[in-house]
């Protein structure tokens, strides 16, 4: 079985990741898999980068540092999936050269630093109920710095860079066409 073609999402936290792979999957209309490196691919915590917290004495896994993904887990997950589209979204899906080199088509959702930590802060305080001063402090503690130093160089690596903030109907559209157009051609 040959795999799918898979589109790589790429940005930071806040950009509009999730919201545009929804996007993608809604207009494709195809049956696709939407793999979300950020909300379970995460190493077994024996593995991974571990961060202070602001409690003394207080350790954490630290989501925002690519070498707590579980690479193997991802891609075995990608060459395993039955789907002809597969989504593979999240802070690394571009800084990871592995995870790169499965990708048929990658896209990196560029959004302002403000509207990102608004959006984070108001999904955390939905999601979780975690006060917007916590959601600031984590940010300005650990957050920042890592996106700052591996998730907005990926940007070089996309072959799309798509504007978070006024992400347009037509946009997304282009995208689908662009997928639509490689899928058909691999079919034949």
């Amino acid at each position: 079985m040959s795999m799918g073609y898979v589109i790589a999402v790429g940005g930071c936290a806040g950009s509009g990741k999730s919201y545009f792979a929804d996007q993608l999957v809604r207009m494709l209309g195809r049956p696709s898999l939407v793999v979300r490196l950020d909300d379970h691919y995460f190493t077994d915590g024996v593995r991974g980068v571990y961060a202070e917290s602001g409690d003394p004495g207080r350790r954490f896994l630290d989501f925002n540092h690519p070498d707590s993904l579980d690479t193997e887990a991802v891609v075995q997950k990608i060459e395993e999936a039955a789907q002809s589209i597969i989504i593979v979204e999240g802070l690394f899906a571009l800084a990871d050269q592995r995870l790169r080199e499965l990708s048929d088509l990658s896209v990196y959702v560029e959004t302002p630093p403000d509207i990102r930590i608004g959006r984070k802060i108001a999904r955390k305080y939905e999601e979780r109920g975690q006060a917007p001063r916590e959601t600031l402090r984590r940010y300005e503690e650990s957050v920042r710095e890592r996106q700052t130093r591996f998730v907005e160089p990926s940007k070089q690596f996309a072959d799309v860079v798509l504007d978070g903030w006024a992400m347009a109907a037509e946009q997304i559209d282009e995208i689908c066409g662009q997928i639509i157009r490689a899928t058909q051609r691999d079919a034949r």
